[in-house]
């Protein structure tokens, strides 16, 4: 598979969403290595969101004004930090 043809061609999107789909689908029929994989992916993508996010906002503001919530990695029982407020004030989520 060639990735730089298919980010080239618009299709990246589309292999990565039925990657998700696959996995979440075969999660929800108790598949324990799927769902382990989709935690890992999904724990990977906000990790590399959260990178740009904070290097360059200017990417995702359209998108994060539109929103209302936003992926972000948090531990248990934990309130939004300071880090989470700055992030989500650069990206202007909601607003």
């Amino acid at each position: 598979m060639n990735l730089t043809a298919l980010g080239k061609r618009g299709e990246l999107y589309n292999v990565g969403y039925r990657a998700v789909t696959l996995l979440a689908l075969k999660a929800a029929k108790s598949d324990t290595d799927a769902a382990e994989k989709l935690a890992l992916v999904a724990r990977q993508a906000t990790a590399f969101l959260t990178e740009g996010c904070e290097s360059k906002p200017e990417l995702l503001l359209p998108l994060a004004r539109r929103a209302r919530d936003w992926p972000v990695i948090k531990k248990k029982r934990e309130e939004l930090s300071g880090p989470e407020k700055k992030l989500f004030k650069g990206i202007e989520l909601g607003a």
